[in-house]
């Protein structure tokens, strides 16, 4: 395999950039639910017996009924604003790695390793991006507006993007943006190394039985499957290691809350189960919530990664395939 000329990845480049704000929009309600329900145990004050949602499609129709579709698509707007060059760096990250392990270490394309190493070292490189958007983002979506019903209402902690950034500058300095990094190393790291293991898989399985020659030939749906299955399938494997990771990033901005100057909004109640790290947090997790806090939030990640990656990967491999036509790639 020779070796790519630098003009060979600005299709990569280009299609990453449309797909990674493309695929983020339909999805991202269910990953609002997610976090809240991967959170609520956590930060109740009784966390084996205190819930407000039992369940994806009910923690989807509670927040709907509670705070409407602003609910659902909290922290959207960091989120829209920044996949665009995350998503770029992370696809580009992988196609380079991929090509120089390929050449360097030895193995065919399809080897384990490669794939592995370089979504691993794809993740890496972009979590530079990755991090402060998802610190911001979900420390919007686990907020809820006043609810007289609930046993211990919260209210609403930023009121946009733009307040939870500075908030988060004025509290906790720049570093408040990577709370949680090498948890989320851990934890997105392992999620990409098995995600493109995954995928790569299917996607040979898929030439293989669907007598395509090459990915040119490959229909969009294909893509959509063999994405579909590889998010669900890293996701499962790598959701205590999330769970945790989305615990972290947390905890930091609610111990955080009062410092910096007044605000007019409350963070939602402090957790009582305090995180040192990710080791420390999986062993405080199956200690107050069991073995079955390993799980709590699985369908819901499941489903949102399973369905946002399977949209992100297509729209990738479709766009790449297209701008490589264009541009005579």
């Amino acid at each position: 395999m020779g070796s790519r000329k630098e003009a060979d990845y600005l299709p990569t480049m280009l299609g990453s950039t449309v797909s990674g704000v493309l695929a983020r929009f339909p999805f991202h309600p269910i990953d609002t639910c997610k976090s809240r329900l991967q959170t609520q145990l956590w930060l109740s004050e009784n966390s084996r017996t205190h819930k407000i949602y039992y369940g994806l499609p009910d923690a989807a129709r509670t927040i709907w009924k509670r705070e409407g579709l602003r609910g659902l698509y909290r922290g959207f707007g960091p989120t829209a604003f920044g996949s665009a060059p995350a998503s770029c760096i992370y696809f580009t990250t992988y196609e380079l790695s991929k090509d120089f392990l390929t050449r360097k270490v030895g193995g065919e394309g399809d080897a384990f390793h490669v794939h592995f190493l370089s979504g691993l070292t794809a993740e890496t490189v972009s979590c530079v991006l990755w991090v402060p958007i998802d610190v911001v983002k979900e420390r919007m979506q686990i907020q809820r507006v006043p609810d007289p019903k609930s046993v211990k209402p919260g209210s609403l902690y930023y009121k946009n993007g733009y307040q939870a950034i500075t908030h988060i500058i004025k509290t906790e300095g720049l570093a408040g943006f990577y709370r949680g990094y090498g948890a989320t190393l851990v934890s997105f790291g392992p999620f990409s190394g098995f995600y493109f293991l995954f995928y790569e898989k299917f996607k040979n399985f898929a030439k293989s039985i669907g007598g395509y020659s090459s990915e040119k030939d490959m229909p969009f749906w294909a893509f959509l499957l063999c994405g579909a299955g590889a998010g669900s399938g890293a996701a499962l494997v790598t959701n205590p290691l999330d769970l945790v990771k989305l615990r972290l990033q947390i905890q930091r901005g609610q111990a955080n809350s009062n410092k910096g100057g007044k605000t007019t909004a409350k963070p939602l109640s402090i957790s009582k189960v305090e995180y040192k790290n990710i080791l420390d947090g999986l062993v405080k997790l199956y200690k107050y919530e069991g073995i079955a806090g390993f799980a709590c939030g699985v369908q819901a990640r499941m489903l949102f990664f399973g369905t946002s990656t399977a949209l992100s990967i297509a729209l990738f491999e479709s766009l790449k395939l297209g701008f490589q036509d264009v541009l005579g790639g």
